[in-house]
């Protein structure tokens, strides 16, 4: 029988109802963002080509077979050997065709949705291995899956989840190694930190720093240790690297080989490390230096984590929750003023703004010697994330470190992991503040509450943007021209569910239509359809135009154009068939 005060399955069923309600409402038909789309262009084009092709067949191509108006442009895509590749490793589409199979476009958020369920599961069971009781791990549960981003991308046809719910059982088997010493438990936490490189190739570094962090705490043994880490390590990624090597010709893929250090080479990359730093750790709108000062709290306790006396404890904690709380508001609130969201998005969607409940996992309460226990392993925990996170921070191009993304995506990692920290030490501050004294309890509520309600204002934009991205679609299809031009360089992803039966392309230039409007003449075709922004008023030829529900950046108009007849020999048109 269940015993909710023994076991965390209450909280994760909760959780998980929330997910489930939260698919519901949402519309299952239209993306987020181009990554999205991106990848279920991959997961039409695996199954078309009975898992032997994982190529794109883009149908312009006939037209453009030296990819000058790709579709899918840099860096969304790789060409070799003449044919059209996406630039995103394969493997989460491959695995994304059997629930879409089964299921239909439902089945595309099936391995989101599971992996945050059992992603939290794990959470749980490493709570227990860290010493922290039944309430504790119901708080890690809840923090972590309704009060971080986590919530956001077990709801989004990402591969975000999956990748992070490997990671928390790898992180689960390290410990359990670190308490016993069983190298059984630490080969099986370097598989599963290596099978989360199947989904995210950042996440070598997460290995690295894994295996690092371990070694340092270890007691004894460490070569013995290392080598059966490593070979675990490299015995599951091998199967990877196989994979990849059939599917596009390359074991590491295109997008790692893409990414590493940029294009500018070392020195550039090195230039642009403050820069990676503030959009990873500090960004919170249009103020660099507000940004900073309100982002201080979090980065100090982050490198620090002080252990408080219980004095300094019961006036840090609710002071702490104040400056998270006017962090977080100064990022929200772009949200809802004038202006686009998602451009206040690329400003403001650093680690911390988007869950603030997190200033408490730097907030613990300093603990006599003789209390003993597993508290050093809540310290390596700590120590991983911070590991993790300067590692990535020097690592990373400067470039993804920003994206029509909600929290930080490439480090959302951290978000369980700091969760965890956040729910035991949120039950810590609860239970030390005298005769639970309103003051600081309200404030502790108040950055639970902030943060819950962050998360429900980026499932509110998802719901936005999906609306869009569907209607965009439908309007799409319904159009008879079978030619797609646009100058905007996301709209040919975004039109995904013609993708395959129009030739789409991508003309940033007057220049690069007029070679275009040429090729279509040539092929025989009367008219196209051309995909613009926007202009203030209707024009001429406009035949729809669809606005994006005030998220400022995804209104497009369609409009109508003549293609002209190719001249003959004589002087003349050639006559052509509709």
């Amino acid at each position: 029988m269940l015993q909710p005060s023994r076991s965390a399955a209450v909280s994760i069923a909760a959780v998980a109802a929330v997910y489930v309600a939260t698919l519901c409402l949402l519309e299952k038909r239209g993306f987020w963002v181009v990554d999205n789309a991106n990848k279920f262009l991959q997961v039409q084009a695996i199954i078309g080509g009975g898992y032997r092709e994982y190529s794109l067949p883009w149908p312009g191509a006939k037209l453009d077979p030296q990819f000058q108006f790709n579709p899918l442009p840099s860096p969304f895509s790789a060409v070799r050997n003449g044919k059209l590749y996406s630039i995103f490793p394969p493997f989460f589409a491959a695995a994304s065709t059997l629930p879409y199979r089964a299921f239909g476009v439902w089945g595309l958020y099936v391995l989101p949705a599971v992996c945050g369920v059992v992603m939290l599961a794990g959470l749980a069971r490493l709570a227990g291995l860290l010493g922290f009781g039944p309430p504790a791990r119901h708080a890690a549960v809840l923090v972590a899956g309704l009060c971080t981003p986590v919530w956001f991308y077990s709801v989004t046809f990402w591969e975000h989840v999956p990748a992070v719910c490997l990671c928390v059982w790898a992180v689960c088997g390290y410990v359990r190694f670190l308490r016993g010493g069983s190298l059984r438990h630490l080969i099986a936490g370097s598989a599963a930190a290596a099978f989360g490189v199947y989904f995210r190739d950042e996440l070598y570094l997460f290995c690295l720093v894994l295996l690092a962090a371990a070694l340092l705490y270890a007691r004894g043994r460490r070569t013995k240790a290392a080598l059966a880490a490593l070979g675990a390590m490299a015995v599951s990624i091998v199967p990877l690297w196989l994979f990849q090597w059939q599917a596009l010709g390359s074991p590491f893929g295109f997008h790692l080989g893409t990414h590493a250090l940029g294009a500018g080479g070392l020195l550039e990359h090195l230039a642009a490390r403050p820069m990676a730093a503030y959009m990873l750790f500090a960004a919170a709108g249009s103020s660099v230096g507000l940004s900073v000062v309100l982002a201080a709290p979090f980065l100090a306790g982050f490198l620090i984590n002080p252990r408080l006396p219980r004095r300094a404890h019961g006036v840090v904690v609710p002071l702490a929750c104040l400056a998270a709380v006017a962090s977080a508001a100064l990022a929200l609130k772009g949200y809802y003023t004038p202006g686009s969201p998602i451009e206040w998005m690329l400003l403001s969607n650093s680690l911390f703004t988007g869950a603030p409940v997190l200033i408490l996992a730097f907030l613990g309460l300093k603990r006599p010697p003789q209390a003993g226990g597993t508290g050093w392993l809540s310290k390596w925990v700590w120590g991983l994330a911070l590991g993790y996170a300067v590692v990535y921070a020097l690592a990373t191009p400067g470039r993804p470190t920003t994206g029509v993304h909600w929290g930080n995506r490439f480090l959302l990692v951290l978000y369980p992991l700091l969760g965890l920290l956040a729910g035991a030490n949120l039950l810590e501050a609860l239970g030390s503040f005298k005769q639970l004294a309103r003051r600081p309890v309200a404030a502790v509520a108040l950055v639970v509450l902030v943060s819950l309600a962050a998360q429900a204002n980026s499932i509110r934009l998802l719901a936005k943007k999906k609306q869009v991205s569907f209607r965009l679609n439908e309007a799409i299809r319904k159009r008879p021209e079978g030619a797609v031009i646009s100058r905007v360089w996301w709209a040919p992803q975004e039109m995904f569910s013609c993708f395959y039966t129009k030739s789409m392309f991508f003309a940033p230039t007057p220049e690069d239509y007029g070679v275009l409007l040429g090729r279509l003449s040539l092929a025989g075709y009367r008219r196209h359809l051309f995909v613009d922004g926007p202009f203030a008023q209707p024009r001429p030829r406009s035949v729809a135009r669809l606005p994006d529900d005030g998220l400022g950046a995804y209104s497009l108009e369609f409009l109508v154009g003549e293609v002209p007849p190719p001249a003959s020999p004589n002087g003349g048109a050639v006559r052509r068939q509709e």
